[in-house]
């Protein structure tokens, strides 16, 4: 078990970029392509009642002028501890909007690395041990997401158990630019 819970901490803590140029291994650095970078465009599609705007959320969208898709292995409040078994631990055990604040501020981090920002999200998946209390602090994603003034399509999933019975959250991103 010690070595699938690493394994699982190593591939979230990982993130694949896909592009035509890649970040090179010893640097955190990103690659900057010298080759006419297109704008990212992208168009909204809803319903005639947009129920989806009080969630941050379009249906779906149509995204064009990309050329680098980056995306993330789940995104989870996973820290290293040596005192652990596993050598791993949870940051805010069973603390579900605490969870979430630190896993977007990764999010936000891995994000800047790879030379992008928000408004480069195009889909984001949340995964949850506690649907209800997702709900009641989905306002830290809608308060954070608001800042980049985009609306991704999402998906909420709630999930039985996550790596850590004190995990209640994990978050996958996709985004492009």
């Amino acid at each position: 078990m010690k070595t699938t819970i690493l394994s699982v901490f190593v591939i979230a803590a990982s993130v694949m970029i896909s592009c035509t140029g890649n970040l090179e291994k010893e640097s955190n650095e990103p690659t900057v392509s010298t080759e006419h970078q297109v704008e990212m465009k992208r168009q909204a599609i809803n319903p005639a009642d947009d129920w989806g705007a009080g969630f941050e959320m379009n249906q779906a969208e149509v995204i064009s002028g990309f050329s680098e898709i980056i995306k993330f292995s789940g995104q989870t409040s996973l820290i290293p501890d040596e005192n652990s078994e596993m050598g791993l631990g949870v940051k805010f055990p069973g603390d579900q909007r605490k969870q979430m604040e630190f896993i977007l501020n990764a999010i936000d981090d891995l994000l800047q690395k790879a030379g992008m920002e928000r408004k480069n999200i195009i889909h984001i998946t949340f995964y949850t041990t506690d649907m209800e209390g997702f709900l009641g602090n989905y306002d830290v994603y809608s308060n954070w997401i608001k800042e980049a003034k985009i609306r991704p399509t999402q998906s909420a999933l709630g999930v039985n158990q996550l790596v850590s019975p004190e995990m209640k959250l994990e978050i996958e991103v996709t985004g492009a630019r």
